[in-house]
């Protein structure tokens, strides 16, 4: 099966949207925030969910955990580390002061079991990669599953299990994107892109969302999250699925090409953020920088995270291929 078209380029739209939602923006105007933070959260996931079903498709499940714990877990635990450092040896509380016990937590993946993304185990954007390998690990065992009904009918099941069981303290991320990776893997197994007319796709499902959100309401306060989940998750799907039709008609020049290092971009802009505003601005919190530098410092910022993602993935690349030259001549020695 093909990568579908767009998608690259809707990564791409989102993750230039994290710069703005990790900015000044979170104060002056939240409600915007949101709404970009719903459309760019839900891209991730839902690309995230086809992309998932693309890879299961021709690999086991073995290699499927072994390919993700390399390209996933892996710079997920080195940055864990690295954020750890940045608090305890410049003294910054830029992480809400991590307990001592924090990247343990982090890197055995239990913060996904952390209410709040607030609160002391998930600082600021560190809750991601756990619950994406959450979600893929949930849908490579799904994806055991033959007939296409049953599947989709365990993967609702599981969901509304997971969005009923908030009030008992479960991680919010973890119900609440559920869906778009659910979405995605779904649109990859039954190609609704290729095979319905995309435009009216996410109008359909956007409408409807707002024509039954008045009357979605309950008394029973777990009902009403799952209201809130499914209608929030249909919401940024809507809204990512429009964007993406946009782009299989209209081909942006280059700008998928950004989509490549949006994982090493998610995971450092913080850090690089963080330098930029406390080394040249004296201010530790860079989202608390505003005014005339703001656009300076925004431009400062998309460049340097990128490049910094660029070099870094480089180098990984470059590393990667040495290393298989190398396990592969001495496999023809042995020979």
């Amino acid at each position: 099966m093909e990568r579908l078209r767009g998608l690259d380029d809707l990564k791409s739209v989102c993750l230039l949207l994290l710069f703005l939602v990790h900015s000044d923006l979170v104060h002056s105007n939240y409600e915007l925030v949101f709404r970009l933070q719903g459309l760019l959260l839900g891209g991730f996931f839902l690309v995230s969910g086809y992309l998932t079903y693309l890879s299961l498709s021709h690999r086991s499940i073995r290699q499927f955990i072994a390919n993700k714990a390399l390209k996933l877990y892996v710079p997920y635990v080195l940055v864990v580390l690295l954020y750890y450092w940045t608090e305890q040896y410049t003294n910054n509380p830029l992480f809400n002061h991590w307990p001592s016990d924090a990247p343990i937590i982090h890197v055995l993946g239990l913060n996904v079991l952390d209410r709040y993304k607030a609160g002391n185990y998930n600082p600021y954007h560190l809750w991601y990669i756990p619950v994406l390998i959450t979600y893929m690990a949930l849908f490579a065992l799904f994806n055991k599953i033959r007939n296409r009904w049953q599947k989709f009918s365990m993967a609702i099941l599981i969901y509304v299990l997971v969005c009923l069981t908030w009030p008992n303290g479960l991680n919010m991320e973890l119900e609440w994107y559920y869906l778009p990776f659910m979405i995605g893997y779904f649109m990859a197994e039954w190609k609704l892109i290729e095979h319905l007319n995309v435009w009216w796709i996410p109008l359909l499902a956007l409408a409807a969302f707002r024509m039954t959100q008045p009357l979605l309401h309950s008394n029973w306060e777990a009902l009403n999250h799952l209201f809130t989940f499914t209608g929030e998750g249909f919401y940024s799907v809507s809204v990512a699925l429009l964007v993406l039709a946009i782009f299989k008609w209209i081909k942006p020049p280059l700008l998928g090409r950004l989509a490549k290092y949006s994982l090493a971009t998610y995971l450092l802009e913080p850090f690089v953020s963080y330098l930029l505003s406390s080394q040249l601005l004296g201010e530790p919190f860079p989202n608390y920088v505003s005014g005339e530098i703001y656009p300076i410092f925004t431009v400062l910022r998309i460049a340097s995270t990128l490049l910094l993602a660029w070099t870094i993935c480089l180098l990984t690349m470059k590393l990667h291929c040495r290393t298989r030259s190398l396990f592969t001549s001495k496999s023809i020695i042995i020979a």
